[in-house]
């Protein structure tokens, strides 16, 4: 055995030593957010394994936590070393575990997405202008815990922030189509009059892109977008009750599915369908 498949085999074996000691989490154990509800869009397994908190960071949701974290006045630090491994990485990440670490480079462009931001005057009024950032919301949907945290939440809107590929605003649409952006936002419209009693009159995605020259949008539901959302939502509820309450969490389906191949305009349209997440949130 070389030295390479030796250290192939022993960060194999800590990896399954992690795993095998890791917490399984029931997921009504802890509140259900956003994140884990809308999971149902795939299957009630995806659910189940959104709650156990464990996801792969992209390096785009970096770049947004990052952005995010300086706009709102969080935590950031810069991590000088090479890689994100070994004993130096280590030791820095336990030492900033409440912050959000980048990288230089990931720093200098979370600086440049952000100054684009706090240059956009709609996005800065959006975003600033008589808001509470990050507000943590505790409530109750039919019985069921539920956890919200809006990036914005104003007198009489909520506002999200999101660092994507393209901020044009027919790209973004079909982003939010697939990314489900409009029930995020109709769950939040539940989570503030549930808990302070007061309807949301607008809700906004302020949109940046990730690269040069970081172009920002600012972008209002429609109601009937909302609306939408709002019935996504309430499907995805129910499914999580049905199998909460049965300790039942499949995947796509529960029986063989005959196997045809679809036609070409089908394959054809495949492509919106399939998006991939850039935000942060």
């Amino acid at each position: 055995m070389n030295a390479d498949t030796e250290k192939l085999t022993a960060e194999l074996r800590d990896e399954l030593a992690t795993n095998s000691r890791r917490k399984v989490i029931d997921p009504r154990d802890v509140p259900c957010r956003y994140s884990t509800l809308k999971q149902f869009a795939l299957s009630p397994l995806h659910y189940w394994h959104a709650c156990q908190s464990e996801y792969e960071e992209t390096l785009s949701m970096r770049l947004g936590t990052g952005a995010h974290a300086l706009l709102f006045g969080q935590p950031v630090v810069t991590f000088t070393g090479a890689v994100r491994r070994g004993k130096a990485w280590d030791e820095f990440k336990a030492a900033n575990s409440n912050a959000c670490i980048l990288n230089q480079n990931e720093r200098r462009q979370a600086d440049a997405i952000a100054a684009a931001i706090n240059g956009n005057e709609l996005a800065r009024t959006v975003l600033f202008n008589g808001t509470r950032v990050e507000q943590r919301i505790d409530w109750s949907w039919d019985g069921r815990a539920f956890r919200s945290t809006p990036d914005v939440l104003g007198v009489h809107h909520i506002a999200d922030l999101k660092c994507l590929k393209s901020a044009e605003p027919d790209r973004v649409m079909w982003q939010a189509r697939s990314m489900h952006y409009a029930a995020q936002a109709a769950l939040y419209r539940r989570a503030v009059l549930e808990k302070f009693g007061k309807k949301v009159r607008d809700c906004f995605l302020v949109v940046v892109e990730n690269k040069a020259p970081y172009p920002v949008s600012v972008l209002r539901f429609t109601e009937r977008a909302l609306d939408l959302g709002d019935r996504s939502c309430i499907v995805w509820n129910e499914r999580r009750r049905l199998h909460e309450d049965s300790i039942s969490y499949p995947g796509y389906v529960q029986s063989i599915v005959e196997l045809d191949v679809p036609d070409t305009d089908d394959i054809d349209n495949l492509g919106l369908t399939f998006a991939d997440e850039e935000d942060a949130a």
